[in-house]
Order: C-alpha cells, then structure tokens, then sequence
C-alpha cells in the first residue's frame, strides 16, 4: 500500500466515523423538513473541525489527485448516509476551489457559506445576468435560478457577461441581490436552493474572459 492509499484510507475512516456519529437518523429525518426546521449550520463547524473543509481548500496543491481522491471518499461515505449533506460539502469545496484558482482563497471565511449555480456549468449557463463598469466596480443586474445554498449564504458567485464576455464574479447579499423563498424539491431539501434577482448589485470579478483581474 502507497503513501497516498494510506491517507486515503485514514480519510475514508474518519468520513464514515463522522457519518455515523453526526448523521443519526433523527438528524436526518429532520433536516430534510427544511426550510420548516433550521438549517444545520453546527454540522458544517463539525466538518470543519475534523478537517473535510482544509482537504477541499488543498485541492490547489500541488498533490491534486490525492485531494481529489481524499474528497471523493469523504463525499462517498458522507452520501451513504445522507446525501444532502454530500452536496453541500461538494458545494462549498466547488466554491472554493473556483476562488482558489483565482488566488483568492482568502476572500470567504471556510464557515461562510458560498452559494453558487451548483446544478449547472457556470459557463454554460444561459446569460440572463449582465455586468456593467461602475467606477472601480461592477454592477449585476439579472436572475439565476436554482442557486445552491442561496438561502443561507451571504456570498454568491455569479456568471455574468460583461462587454461580451464571460465574467465570474463575487457578489454579496444586499437589498440589490435579493434571494426568493427556498425552493421545495422532492430531492435534497436540507442542501437548500433558491432564486436569486440583481438589481445593480456590486460585483468583484476574479476569473475568466480578458476583462477580469485574474483569468482561470
């Protein structure tokens, strides 16, 4: 057995020890109630605690593989129990893997809570969101539906088209980023989802297209 399938294996343990000590069935019974229970944001500091937060923030090392496989066991083990929990741990690692690759890992606290088109490939979205220069800024105005974590994050990374390109951008919630009601799916409702709508909201641009600060 290599190095890398020991840690593999350390990783895959704990995921599944974490599982079975956090995700009891009552936990799971009553986290797929949301949005009429609270969301599980204590589970979330748990994860971080025992270090699933710090694997998917390495994947910009250069051992990718090995992040990348130490994730997928945790995502695995995680999903066998409930699978809600799965996609927002995939959801956040996603999120911070994009920032990551603009070298703007510091940009979001690990324990806020990034929302993002998850469901979908951010460039292959239709553009219904639009970016226009405003001073040093960027202002967004337009809809994404189905944006994972929306209803309990504060920051969201939106695709836009700017000057025709596309643009990924940092936005925060504010009363020009406005979030609908959760969204009530039959599938992963403690993984929450809404609508959101800009209306001039400020926008940072960190990735893609030659008009941004850092391409990806």
């Amino acid at each position: 057995m290599t190095g890398s399938d020991d840690v593999r294996s350390a990783v895959a343990l704990l995921a599944e020890r974490f599982s079975r000590g956090e995700l009891t069935d009552r936990m799971v019974k009553e986290s797929d109630h949301y949005p009429e229970v609270s969301f599980q944001t204590a589970l979330y500091k748990k994860a971080k605690d025992v270090g699933f937060l710090d694997i998917f923030t390495a994947i910009r090392s250069e051992n990718t593989s090995e992040a990348l496989a130490s994730m997928a066991e945790i995502l695995f083990a995680i999903s066998r129990v409930d699978a809600s929990v799965a996609a927002v741990l995939f959801g956040q690692a996603f999120a911070h893997q994009l920032l990551s690759s603009a070298n703007m890992d510091g940009a979001v606290s690990e324990l806020a809570f990034i929302a993002t088109p998850l469901y979908e490939d951010p460039i292959d979205l239709p553009m219904s969101v639009m970016a226009s220069a405003s001073g040093d800024q960027y202002a967004l105005s337009g809809q994404l539906n189905f944006m994972v974590m929306a209803p309990v994050a504060n920051t969201f990374i939106v695709p836009a088209m700017l000057q025709g390109d596309l643009a990924l951008f940092l936005a925060n919630k504010s009363d020009r980023l406005q979030c609908s009601a959760p969204i009530i799916s039959l599938g992963l409702r403690a993984c929450p989802a809404a609508d959101i709508r800009m209306g001039g909201c400020e926008g940072f641009a960190f990735g893609a297209g030659g008009k941004c600060k850092t391409p990806l």
